[in-house]
């Protein structure tokens, strides 16, 4: 828990709530002067063992309660769980109500698609960071001013770094093996920035939080082998077993980070580039050209150096250096590492900064490639139908249904670095109506997975039930149709159309399209 300082209102009472990571946001109660007030770190921590969380919290704010806050005098600071937060003003307590507490975080809208970080009445004030992340957006990417000024911190060539000046120690006894190189490789800007780029990949796609201490210990993990030796006495195949590139993508037993990282392994990816790389590794003789071609860090090519001439490599060996090679070219080389990217998730970071900031032309966009992804998830016969059935044999139902999304849920952040914002992107449609919005939260796995629909996927039963929010969704938008005016009817076989609809006297009317 990181404390931010203390809230003093001119009010009778203030509300606190602050988070460094989503999903862990804290509520900090003040009073209404400076002064001596209690300091309740951890909601949850119970006065008594025999007291659950929402009977401490109902001790800790009965003066705040609807029957006492009128006369209160009671000085508070409180850390609260978004989700304790949401239990206890949706709670029936015993003795007490907190109806007045309930309309405040009501009015707060910090449970809503809206972005949240300071609310105040004449009662309370809420601080809440649980819109802010360890990354920031910017219209080329996500960056991480946090984890690049950790890293950056260990690695830095300064008298003021322990780490550099043990690094430089060591050289002076002679002492030389891989925790060395790894540290060396890992001083590279540009490895450093691809490491982090992945660290935001892994909270991006398994929405991970990534703590101080858990990002340190990580870079421990990527630095330090479990067999240190003198480097004289390794061999070329553990040097490079034991370099970063591999301990970054090969350990993933060693954290939960690692567990997520090797899921992004460059050597699992499908791209013509690596297939490329493949065949030139294959079939040239000559991989000292090709090691300065591709391999852009001093350290990493003498690893690579005892390999230029094949004859000692064996099956293992060579799958071992290819594996290798092209992970340090992943981690070392700009221009390969962007041929490479993935697009999909490129386009949503890149989306989301842009409803964050209000660019019309590119939530346009967005918005259309939603609609497409809708109607190919359903189905559709032809141009603005879509069906109500699954797939039949003998014929299928579509009805007309026009989207009508909606942007006035949209709240512009104007700047070129988005600090504060929510992870997923909410679409909105409704019925010419604003009254009767739906919202549709799209974070980024569902975004990966409608955009394989895009492309021509179907989904199958395990994705439906992993999307089922999104499956729940187009059910309410299908009543936005037109199916009670008119059907259009289907029969696969022969690839007919027949529409049913009302007449002008009400009578139906079965036509051949």
């Amino acid at each position: 828990m990181v404390w931010f300082g203390h809230l003093y209102h001119t009010g009778k009472f203030a509300f606190f709530v602050s988070s460094i990571f989503p999903m862990h946001t804290y509520l900090k109660i003040s009073s209404t002067t400076c002064g001596e007030e209690p300091i309740f770190n951890d909601a949850t921590e119970s006065f008594s063992p025999n007291k659950d969380a929402m009977e401490t919290l109902e001790e800790a704010l009965n003066s705040f309660s609807d029957q006492k806050i009128e006369h209160s005098t009671q000085k508070v600071i409180l850390a609260i769980n978004m989700g304790v937060l949401h239990n206890f003003i949706n709670t029936k307590h015993k003795e007490y109500s907190y109806e007045t507490l309930r309309e405040f975080v009501d009015n707060s809208e910090l449970f809503s698609q809206n972005v949240t970080t300071y609310f105040s009445n004449e009662n309370f004030d809420l601080l809440s960071f649980g819109d802010y992340h360890s990354y920031e957006l910017t219209e080329k990417g996500p960056n991480s001013t946090f984890y690049s000024s950790l890293i950056r911190k260990i690695c830095d060539s300064s008298d003021e770094n322990p780490f550099y000046l043990a690094l430089e120690e060591d050289k002076k006894n002679g002492l030389h093996n891989m925790v060395h190189k790894n540290y060396e490789f890992l001083q590279n800007k540009f490895v450093q920035e691809q490491i982090v780029q992945l660290v935001i990949q892994t909270i991006v796609r398994k929405k991970l939080v990534i703590s101080a201490r858990a990002f340190l210990n990580f870079i421990a993990d990527i630095l330090i082998p479990d067999n240190i030796q003198n480097i004289e006495l390794m061999s070329e195949f553990d040097v490079l077993e034991f370099s970063l590139p591999n301990l970054l993508f090969n350990r993933k037993e060693r954290s939960i980070i690692l567990q997520s990282l090797s899921q992004l392994d460059p050597i699992h990816r499908r791209s013509v580039f690596i297939d490329q790389l493949v065949v030139e590794l294959n079939t040239l003789n000559d991989w000292d050209t090709l090691i300065e071609n591709y391999v852009y860090a001093e350290t990493s090519k003498g690893w690579f150096k005892p390999f230029i001439s094949k004859d000692n490599l064996t099956d293992y060996s060579f799958n071992l250096f290819f594996e290798t090679f092209i992970r340090v070219t992943f981690l070392t080389n700009e221009k390969f590492a962007a041929n490479i990217a993935d697009q999909s998730y490129s386009k949503f970071l890149r989306s989301l900064y842009y409803f964050n900031v209000g660019d019309m032309r590119k939530i346009k966009g967005f918005y259309g490639e939603i609609e497409t992804a809708i109607f190919k998830w359903k189905g559709s016969p032809m141009k603005g139908y879509i069906y109500l059935d699954k797939p039949s044999e003998k014929y299928r139902l579509a009805q007309k249904l026009e989207l009508n999304p909606s942007i006035s849920h949209l709240k512009p952040n104007k700047g070129e670095v988005i600090e504060s914002f929510k992870s997923f992107i909410t679409l909105a449609y409704n019925d010419n109506d604003e009254k009767n919005n739906i919202f549709l939260d799209i974070d980024f796995p569902l975004y990966q997975l409608l955009t394989k629909v895009q492309d021509g996927y179907c989904p199958n039963k395990k994705n439906e039930e992993d999307a089922i929010k999104f499956v729940e969704f187009i059910e309410k938008l299908m009543a936005f149709g037109m199916k009670k005016k008119e059907m259009l009817v289907h029969f696969p076989q022969d690839n007919k159309f027949y529409t049913i609809k009302r007449d002008t006297f009400g009578s139906f009317v079965f036509e051949r399209e």
